[in-house]
């Protein structure tokens, strides 16, 4: 009984001291060059996008759990943001942009845009 108690304390421990936790955070990527081109996101999975095109597609970003700047409001605890690396490859030239850092979360839709230059921008919208 004291070892199950042990065990149960110590899961419980480890779990609630995490300090993040993982989001599905929403990405809408505009290919505006004439290739198609892939998108990673914290150089995880491409996600490829046809030339002229757009597709919205989800990643899990780890998300803080800790209060932002002592708030402990509902709001504060369900808007949290994070930064998220951003880049594009080019699949004719498989040429891959230099990486921009965007701001993500799970209420927050980031807008990629690549133009089959060097770079990609990005805009949150709340």
């Amino acid at each position: 009984m004291r070892k199950a108690f042990l065990f149960v304390a110590l899961v419980l421990a480890v779990a609630g001291c995490s300090r993040f936790k993982m989001e599905e955070a929403t990405f809408v990527a505009y290919n505006a060059s004439g290739d198609k081109a892939a998108f990673l996101v914290n150089d995880g999975t491409e996600h490829v996008v046809e030339a002229n095109r757009s597709a919205q597609f989800t990643v899990e970003i780890p998300i803080p759990t800790q209060p932002v700047y002592g708030y402990t409001s509902p709001s504060a605890s369900v808007d949290k943001t994070t930064q998220v690396s951003v880049a594009a490859r080019n699949l004719t030239t498989g040429k891959l942009t230099r990486p921009t850092m965007c701001t993500a979360g799970a209420k927050v839709v980031v807008h990629i845009t690549y133009e089959g230059r060097d770079y990609v921008s990005c805009q949150s919208s709340y």
